[in-house]
């Protein structure tokens, strides 16, 4: 694989780490407003990560 494969991969790769955290805290800032019930797994884990 030549250097440009590598470096397509990379950006790639930030961009669906940027994409998922901007997708993570919308829905984490969102969360706050709903009872535990309201919530899904993952959204749980999220808001309790970043209490």
């Amino acid at each position: 694989m030549s250097n440009a494969t590598y470096l397509r991969s990379a950006v790639a790769g930030i961009f669906v780490i940027a994409a998922s955290l901007i997708i993570f805290t919308s829905s984490g800032l969102q969360a706050k407003d709903r009872t535990p019930a309201d919530l899904n797994d993952l959204e749980i884990a999220h808001v309790a990560y970043t209490a």
